[in-house]
């Protein structure tokens, strides 16, 4: 997920940073930015004090050609470990508050900065029980998790627990105190804004979840997968209204392959979520029905785009739930156990632009073979199979199974096209961030560009934050 090696770090500089970087990809630089003048994060004890960063979705501002909006994650954190079989996940600034941010871009001067913060809360009234725990402003959220499994409410494994270095000794590790689960917590990852209420919708990776948040950064309702509802979950998750009208089967996702992308129609009245990776349903053996094998986790490529009639906000209807097929090998099995999405962009009526990529900055130069798949494709999903029309037996298992296994389930998935390859190609050199985490169509056809820094934690260390713009003309073939 993040650069490994001091060596990408001067790619880094080298290729994107540097004005005579005029190609990359299919495509010219058409401008780039780096953000500067960021903010110190919280402090705890004695870890290290970052900056801001770790921006996940990203899109445009209405009627400023320079600004765009995009948001953070649930914040700094550490590489998971297991103490008597409890997944714990080491937060660095625990008192973190997950945020939306306004960025102006300068091409011109190559600088991106941010004009505004607005940090996630919960309606007056209400307190967030985590800050007793981490400090900081009472109606504010954390990014920790929000619950241990509870099949009761279709959380079928526990969310990881949550730690940071409580005893001082500048470690996180099995000697430290677990913190609180946060039923408000999020791990935010892709933005919009309704243009009817200028209103933003949020997904993130936890339940997953959409989020509607208002312009202070109030969070007025959670969507959430079938089951997932207050009455199930108890009192503690009050402060927010639960509406779980997403397909129960999402619970299924993987740690940290929830929501990742979202996108909206013009008019407001259509919205759209990508999770990240297959599903992780428990599936195994032979296919009666297509007689396809069943694949592990790390070889699926059947993931999932979910629709919704938003014309009333305050009641979604799921209206579309679709397989999108991510790259693969010749045996149908994904192309790499990395490969993922992460983010998404309305074009037209049900086609979306999709992020689609794996971990590796690239390091090879123009014409050299890419060390990176990175690829921008529009998918089509007018005539894409809507599951949620299928019989239980026809949708079991069906994103354990291969292309051919899903074809054989009568089912077809969304059409790609290839928008933008920011691999290595005889044009250019290629993209040499691992993380490209944003991403938006522009009026006048560029496509612009935002990466995750992961808050330059561990080997992310000096990774910058880059806005980066591509031209417009069709992708090589």
């Amino acid at each position: 997920m993040r650069p490994t090696t001091s060596s990408l770090i001067a790619v880094c500089v080298a290729v994107v940073l540097s004005a005579i970087a005029a190609n990359a990809a299919d495509e010219p630089i058409a401008g780039q930015a780096t953000l500067v003048k960021a903010k110190k994060l919280p402090p705890w004890g004695v870890l290290p004090r970052l900056t801001e960063g770790g921006f996940s979705g990203l899109y445009p501002v209405a009627g400023h050609d320079d600004e765009f909006w995009t948001l953070s994650d649930r914040g700094p954190n550490g590489d998971t470990f297991t103490v008597a079989s409890e997944t714990r996940r080491p937060f660095i600034s625990p008192a973190f508050t997950p945020s939306i941010y306004r960025v102006r871009v300068d091409t011109t001067q190559q600088r991106l900065e941010i004009v505004d913060r607005i940090p996630l809360k919960l309606p007056p009234g209400s307190t967030d029980t985590a800050r007793l725990f981490v400090d900081g402003p009472a109606r504010q959220i954390t990014g920790f998790g929000n619950t241990p499994a509870n099949t009761a409410a279709n959380v079928p494994v526990s969310d990881e627990v949550p730690t940071t270095d409580t005893n001082d000794d500048g470690t996180v590790d099995a000697s430290d105190a677990t913190l609180p689960f946060d039923p408000y917590g999020l791990d935010t990852e892709g933005i919009v804004v309704d243009p009817r209420s200028e209103t933003f919708w949020i997904v993130e990776e936890y339940r997953p979840s959409i989020v509607q948040v208002n312009s202070k950064g109030v969070i007025l309702q959670r969507l959430t997968p079938k089951g997932q509802n207050l009455a199930a979950l108890g009192p503690n998750w009050g402060a927010v209204p639960l509406q779980d009208v997403l397909p129960a089967i999402y619970s299924t996702r993987r740690d940290n392959r929830g929501f990742e992308g979202v996108a909206i129609s013009p008019d407001g009245e259509t919205l759209y979520a990508v999770v990240q990776n297959p599903l992780a349903t428990t599936c195994s053996g032979t296919d009666s029905i297509s007689g396809q094998t069943f694949l592990s986790n790390n070889n699926r490529s059947a993931t999932r785009i979910v629709k919704l009639d938003i014309s009333d906000a305050s009641r979604p209807v799921l209206s579309g739930d679709f397989v999108y097929t991510l790259d693969t090998k010749a045996d149908g099995t994904a192309l790499s156990s990395e490969l993922r999405i992460s983010d998404l962009f309305w074009v037209g009526p049900d086609r979306l632009l999709v992020d689609e990529r794996d971990d590796h900055g690239g390091t090879a130069a123009q014409g050299e073979p890419s060390t990176t798949r990175k690829r921008i494709y529009e998918v089509d999903l007018t005539k894409a199979t809507n599951i949620q029309t299928l019989t239980a037996d026809e949708q079991r298992c069906l994103d354990a199974l291969n292309p051919t296994g899903v074809t054989g389930r009568g089912v077809a998935a969304g059409t790609k096209i290839l928008r933008l390859d920011l691999g290595s190609t005889s044009a250019s050199a290629e993209y040499p961030i691992g993380k490209l985490e944003g991403i938006v169509q522009r009026e006048n056809g560029n496509f612009a560009t935002i990466n995750d820094n992961d808050f330059q934690v561990g080997a992310a260390a000096g990774t910058p934050t880059l806005y980066v713009e591509y031209g417009s003309e069709p992708p090589a073939q």
